[in-house]
């Protein structure tokens, strides 16, 4: 993160950042996918799915589409859990402007 603060552009910092970000949220969702495909592919209700979403504080029409948190095997205590862990992990990474959030329910562009 040094480096980002002491980028003199920091639009340009902004956008490394964001591509970063959606690259390690890309990673663990796949990672996710493939954990629910090695386990028979089941799909939990959708009573018991998360949604992480991303977007900007300036900005709260958008709302970008980051994972869905969906394991039939770990219900929908565990789906929330996961999501806020991420959510978590992410927002620890993310500059300021940028902002993630859970919601129940499949993805709702």
């Amino acid at each position: 993160m040094r480096g980002v603060l002491r980028d003199r552009r920091p639009a340009a910092a902004l956008a490394r950042t964001t591509r970063r970000l959606v690259a390690v949220a890309a990673l663990l969702a796949a990672g996710f996918a493939f954990g629910r495909a090695w386990h028979g592919g089941a799909v939990a209700p959708a009573d018991g799915v998360y949604t992480l979403y991303l977007g900007k504080l300036d900005d709260r029409g958008v709302r970008n589409y980051v994972a869905t948190f969906d394991g039939s095997d770990a219900g929908a205590e565990r789906n929330r859990d996961r999501c806020g862990e991420l959510r978590t992990l992410l927002q620890g990474r993310a500059t300021p402007p940028l902002v993630f959030w859970c919601e129940a329910g499949r993805y709702r562009g």
